[in-house]
């Protein structure tokens, strides 16, 4: 008999913290800080802490003597895809928010190199051309992709910027096209862009703009394109800008790595007629791209590779006078440096 009370009285107490436990109201689970200030101020904060990271790295790199110092120095890096995963989580919660636009655009300036970073890329490209291509004004998008500097594109944006165009009138679709088809020429958007372009617009005295852009574009198509240019349009100032920017592109052309002596002598004689052609042709008609083409043919025919060195005249390391034709039938190497 004092066993089953001895066991029913600890069944009891066992029951009662229980009991009590069940009655205790529940509590929330801990809810997550919610970020601090608002979204600007929270973009400005992201930005300050890659800078200061960017900054700490370079200062520890540049203080590295050893090759074990400087490996060490470069594990401080910060790593833009993860920034760019913030970055872009921000823009995506405040989409309603101008300063989702500029989170974006971070995302697309700083990101174009990392593969890593690579979703993010594409992914912001197509944030800005579902709340800020398709949404805001031609002016107020033109202002903002003419800052961008970019050498790669996201498709999605080049895609968004393309589709806008097709909805816009005649001078506003232009200048879209126009930023399409030079600045976002590695894409196929880009190219479908150049295409309309060139065929829709060729009368357009703006194509002188996107003959400039043209100039360091290595797009297919786009000699193709500035010869019809050239060719074809009826405004002299567009041919002009168009014969500048073939020559700039075909000069261009000698500095590639690997590029064989005959090639490198073809391009600078064909790059030469063209810039010549600037000046004796248009003239006047060429506005500042004569002069520009003046000094491109000074270095061409005077500096280019294969051509006699001109002289310099300069002390050597023990202070004497000297000139470079002093030297002429030796190797010499000449060594350029300075501070900037």
């Amino acid at each position: 008999m004092m066993r089953r009370y001895l066991g029913a009285g600890l069944a009891l107490l066992w029951a009662v913290p229980l009991a009590l436990a069940l009655d205790e109201p529940k509590q929330d689970p801990p809810k997550a800080d919610k970020p601090a200030g608002t979204a600007k101020e929270q973009y400005q904060a992201l930005v300050a802490e890659y800078n200061k990271a960017n900054q700490d790295f370079m200062k520890a790199y540049r203080a590295a003597q050893a090759d074990e110092e400087r490996e060490k120095a470069l594990g401080q890096r910060p790593k833009v895809s993860q920034f760019a995963d913030r970055f872009l989580e921000l823009a995506e919660k405040n989409a309603n928010d101008p300063v989702a636009v500029d989170a974006a655009l971070w995302v697309v300036t700083n990101a174009q190199f990392d593969q890593q970073a690579a979703d993010a890329f594409d992914k912001a490209g197509e944030f800005l051309g579902r709340t800020f291509i398709a949404k805001e004004s031609v002016d107020t998008v033109k202002q903002r992709l003419t800052r961008l500097r970019l050498s790669r594109t996201p498709e999605p944006l080049a895609r968004a910027v393309l589709d806008r165009a097709g909805k816009e009138k005649d001078d506003e679709a232009l200048s879209l096209l126009a930023w399409a088809a030079s600045r976002a020429a590695d894409t196929k958007a880009g190219a479908k862009a150049a295409e309309k372009l060139f065929t829709d617009h060729l009368q357009s005295e703006k194509l002188a703009e996107v003959c400039q852009a043209l100039a360091s574009s290595n797009a297919p198509g786009a000699e193709e394109n500035l010869r019809k240019v050239m060719d074809k349009s009826p405004h002299a100032k567009v041919q002009a800008a168009a014969c500048f920017a073939l020559a700039t592109n075909i000069k261009n052309r000698t500095q590639r790595r690997g590029a064989s002596m005959d090639d490198i002598k073809k391009w600078s004689k064909e790059a030469e007629d063209l810039f010549a052609k600037v000046v004796d042709k248009y003239g006047a008609d060429a506005g500042p791209m004569k002069g520009q083409a003046d000094k491109e043919l000074f270095e061409l025919r005077n500096l280019g590779i294969g051509k006699t060195a001109p002289e310099i005249t300069a002390e050597d390391t023990d202070g004497k006078p000297m000139k470079l034709t002093d030297y002429r039938g030796k190797v010499v190497m000449l060594d350029f440096w300075g501070f900037w």
